[in-house]
Order: structure tokens, then sequence, then C-alpha cells
């Protein structure tokens, strides 16, 4: 019995050992990644934004930035979100609670998303997607220690930079013209926005409500993970629940949903607990 306990011990720490390593890899890689996109935003040249600009945009895109940024906001350099809520996927229909950190630069594409899905006490996983210099990558690990998953390639690259652009709504001095994209008009409450990186262009349409607020994205750009490949899917991202932080007025819940042929997918449910401008 006493060797039973002395096996089962060491098993035990020695699983510890490996989350606790694999957790400190982790944090060792998005601050690396953090400290890059970080390091190529500040040294840019930084231009004072220009609001009468504005008036060169579609309607609904000009109205919408008048409501959530002013005059006197400053270029948002940097975000860091907290992020808490629901996530699953469709290999994994069941709800895990959500829990990350989610950074973005505020005038060239780049971001790091680190997040800890809990299916209950004993079933985790930990998740992390990076944007570097027009290149995507990230892992999913089981409990932090077994990967598996650990996408990369063209098709993550693309989906990442999609991302990023759906996600301005959270750093909106970005959507002004001279950053990151470009506007086309659609009609009174919808334009679509394209964003152009490393030689990679992806759009999404951003709709607009009678409150001058983003109420939904929509892309044709992203991909979802397929058995043996990726697939390309359209996407729709729910906003509401708007907040200011520091004279910005952001979305503080979003939904997000595969649009499939099958049927709609929800595979996430965020709500922003903090965010941090720099």
């Amino acid at each position: 019995m006493e060797k039973i306990l002395v096996i089962s011990s060491s098993v035990i720490l020695s699983i510890v050992g490996l989350i606790a390593a694999s957790a400190i890899h982790s944090a060792f890689s998005r601050r690396r990644t953090v400290s890059k996109v970080r390091k190529e935003e500040w040294l840019r040249e930084h231009r004072r934004m220009k609001f009468e600009t504005l008036n060169l945009l579609p309607a609904p895109v000009r109205n919408y930035l008048s409501a959530v940024i002013s005059e006197n906001t400053e270029q948002i350099r940097f975000t860091t979100l907290e992020q808490r809520g629901e996530f699953r996927s469709l290999s994994q229909p069941k709800w895990g609670k959500l829990k990350a950190t989610l950074s973005h630069s505020g005038t060239i594409p780049g971001m790091a998303w680190h997040a800890s899905i809990k299916v209950s006490p004993l079933s985790w996983t930990t998740a992390q997607l990076l944007y570097h210099d027009g290149y995507g990558s990230g892992y999913v690990k089981f409990m932090g220690i077994f990967t598996i998953f650990d996408p990369e390639g063209k098709e993550v690259s693309h989906a990442l930079l999609t991302r990023i652009l759906m996600e301005t709504v959270w750093f909106p001095t970005s959507l002004i013209p001279g950053g990151l994209l470009r506007w086309e008009p659609i009609d009174a409450t919808s334009a679509r926005a394209v964003i152009t990186n490393k030689g990679k262009s992806v759009s999404a349409v951003f709709h607009f409500n009678e409150n001058n607020e983003v109420e939904r994205v929509i892309t044709r750009d992203k991909y979802r993970d397929a058995e043996t490949s990726y697939e390309r899917e359209q996407c729709t991202m729910y906003c509401s629940k708007y907040q200011n932080f520091g004279g910005v007025r952001i979305p503080t819940e979003v939904r997000l949903e595969w649009n499939m042929e099958e049927g709609d997918y929800e595979y996430a449910r965020i709500s922003v607990v903090s965010c941090r401008f720099e």
C-alpha cells in the first residue's frame, strides 16, 4: 500500500510539474509576441488623428465613430481586454467556462489571445492564438499539457487577420481613415471594411443600429476547423451592452456563431470585464 501511495504521489507531482512548466512556457510565448507587437507599434510614427476625416466615411460609419470616440480621443496604440464567458467547438459541443486575456495593437495588425476553457473541475483546455508580422499560429492543449491542436499556415493567418478586423470594435480609433483599413459604402445601415496586411486582404460587413452602434459584424473570410483541414465559413459576431472605458465606448458583450448550410452554431459568449488602452 505504501508503495502504491508513493507511486501515485510521484505521478501526481509529475503531472502538476508538467502543468506548471507548460503554463510558464505559454506565458513566456505570449509575452514575447506581445512584446514584439508592442515594440513595433511604438516604433511607428505617432500621427495625431484627424477627426475631420470622418466626413470622408460612409454615413453609418461616420455616425458610429462620432458616437464612440470624441475629437479629444487619442489614437489607441495598444488594447488589453480581460474576458469571461462560455466557449465550445463543433467537435466538443458542451459549453465550457472561458477566462481569457486579449491584446491588440492599434495601428498595425497584431494580437495575442490566451484562454482557459473549463468544462469540469477535472477537464479543461488552454488555448493560445498569436498574430504578428502577417503570420498566425496557436495551440489547444488538454489540461495545459497535451497538445490536441496546433493551428498554423495560410488559412490560420487569414482567419486571425479576419478576427482582428471583426474585433476593431474594441479599439475603434483604428477605423478612422489612414489606420488599419478602408471602408466601402453599402447602404444607410451597413458598410464593408477591408483590411490588408502582408499581401492578404479580408473583409467584413458592419451593421449599425439606431443608436449608432455596431450591432453585428458578418464575414465570409473566416475559417473553421474541419475533420482533416480548414473550411471557409460565414461567421457573425453580435455586439451589445456598450460601456465607456477611458472616453471610448465599446461593446462589453459579444456572441459569435458559424452560419453553416445546416444551420447556425453559436460557439462563443464573451463578456469584457476590464479594458485598458495605451
